[in-house]
């Protein structure tokens, strides 16, 4: 190489259509374009048609802009055992995964775009089609990527843990967004976005410990954040918005002592919240609004805690608790423009308690149909039994349409005590609504 193509940061090195700036480039890994080995931090100032396997620790990629493009196999770009390697700035398209990131620690991530990967080679679970794969990578940061438009899912993490994943854009792929599976604990997930998704938006499956913070899930094709058999996670300050089926989604015996702390659920398409055979679950300060159900603690959900959360505006149940759900306990909640603000069918060992089903109608609140129900499937259209030996506890419902508090006949034992309540159907002996 002589002196005149030497510059200060390294010299120029050319392949075939393409330009590189490279701090020291060995001859031998110019062999081919199509499966391109790095061994030191490079900066493309061109296209790169062919993957790129990050081939030694330390190294930086800085793509600046430009794109490495697949013939519609492999993977884009490959970091395997590696540890302190930065890639920056890179459009990664047309592979069967565009970011294969596996067996690593120390990454950063950041700026790159993964889009229109598609189902090619290597055939096998999980591999094809996604944007960005972290299979067991820890210690690292995922941030200001975009990953859209490919043929499985956005942004996968895989047995990774400890991990930053922020500020990322995953939208418009055919199948889930952000999925965290498979022993992925202790993550930090922030300010991300997640939209338009075919299947799910976010998944954090068989995994503990993650925190979910000031992120969205909207539009996506099922459920805006699902969680299932997932343990000890926190959801804070997130909105689920618009997704097809529930908005938060906690369900399986081993989803237990999760918090879902001041999230919003609204116009979801079958409910904004379901706690489903889970126990042990927090929520709290969460708000749902919209759409055809609130909140709900269903088939066999016990010991969970609902407390300070609003539910409005919904066609069905502002907060249900159903189907065997036992041990539960709602306290200070408020439900308004529900057809019934709360709810419990065919469950039983149940507290509600300092809630309240009365609205301000000065502020424009609409009042629930029915403001507090103890019910079997006979009043409701359904096939269960009863509720019974449930505690409604100094909770507050006037001016509902219909019955501020309905208890029919197959729900016998339920224990009613100091409610302030107007009209009412089947209970008696509580305090009278002022005025």
């Amino acid at each position: 190489m002589t002196g005149s193509t030497r510059r200060t940061r390294g010299f120029l090195a050319v392949l075939p259509g393409l330009l590189i700036l490279a701090a020291s480039l060995p001859p031998a890994v110019l062999a081919t374009a199509a499966d391109w080995q790095i061994r030191e931090s490079t900066y493309l100032t061109e296209d790169f048609y062919g993957s790129i396997k990050i081939a030694r620790d330390g190294v930086t990629l800085d793509c600046q802009g430009n794109s490495i493009i697949g013939d519609g196999n492999g993977r884009g770009i490959v970091i395997d055992k590696r540890s302190d390697v930065t890639v920056l700035n890179c459009d990664v398209s047309n592979f069967a995964t565009g970011i294969w990131l596996a067996g690593s620690a120390g990454l950063v991530i950041s700026g790159n775009a993964s889009h229109d990967n598609v189902l090619g080679n290597p055939a096998g679970a999980f591999a094809n089609g996604m944007g960005i794969r972290a299979q067991s990578v820890t210690w690292s940061r995922l941030v200001d990527d975009e990953s859209y438009g490919n043929a499985s899912d956005g942004l996968f993490l895989h047995n990774s843990s400890d991990n930053e994943v922020i500020g990322n854009n995953v939208h418009d792929n055919l199948q889930s967004g952000l999925v965290v599976l498979g022993g992925s604990d202790r993550n930090t997930l922030r300010n991300n976005d997640v939209t338009n998704n075919g299947d799910l938006g976010w998944a954090i499956w068989d995994s503990s410990g993650n925190t979910v913070v000031d992120s969205t899930s909207s539009a996506n094709g099922y459920d805006g954040f699902s969680l299932v058999d997932a343990s000890d996670n926190t959801l804070r300050g997130n909105l689920a918005a618009g997704n097809g089926n529930i908005g938060f989604w906690i369900t399986g015996a081993g989803s237990v002592e999760n918090e879902l702390t001041d999230n919003s659920g609204t116009g979801n398409g079958l409910a904004n919240f379901v706690v489903y055979g889970a126990a042990d679950n927090v929520l709290t300060g969460n708000t749902a609004i919209g759409g055809r159900a609130g909140i709900a603690v269903t088939v066999g959900a016990s010991n969970n805690s609902l407390t300070g959360n609003v539910s409005r505006d919904h066609d069905l149940y502002g907060f249900w608790v159903a189907a065997g759900a036992s041990g539960n306990w709602l306290e200070n909640n408020e439900a308004t423009g529900n057809l019934w603000g709360f709810g419990i069918y065919a469950a039983s060992f149940n507290t509600l308690t300092g809630n309240v089903a009365t609205a301000d109608q000065a502020t424009g609140e609409e009042p629930n149909t029915y403001g507090f129900m103890a019910v079997s499937g006979a009043s409701i259209g359904g096939d269960l039994g009863g509720a019974t030996m449930n505690d409604y506890l100094a909770n507050e419902a006037c001016g509902s349409v219909e019955f501020d508090a309905y208890q029919d006949g197959a729900s016998a034992g339920n224990n009613w005590v100091d409610n302030i309540v107007g009209t009412t159907f089947g209970v008696t002996g509580q305090l009278a609504c002022p005025g």
